[in-house]
């Protein structure tokens, strides 16, 4: 996986919120049907959508920017 910053580390979410973020395994390590290249799937996108919510995640404070998809 490439670099990202710390705030987006799925590592971090996944030991925060006690489960992995969509696409990612409790390693994160990426899930392959979970991609299409280096782009989310719309099916994880959705579940990234759903994973906000329930976690609250719209307001993060340590994340620059609110999340977005398409």
């Amino acid at each position: 996986m490439g670099r990202h910053a710390s705030w987006e580390c799925p590592l971090r979410y996944c030991a925060k919120l006690g489960e992995p973020c969509p696409g990612f395994d409790a390693q994160g390590q990426k899930l392959a049907t979970a991609w299409s290249g280096e782009q989310l799937s719309a099916r994880t996108k959705a579940q990234w959508k759903v994973f906000i919510a329930a976690h609250s995640l719209e307001k993060a404070g340590e994340a620059p920017r609110a999340p977005h998809f398409d």
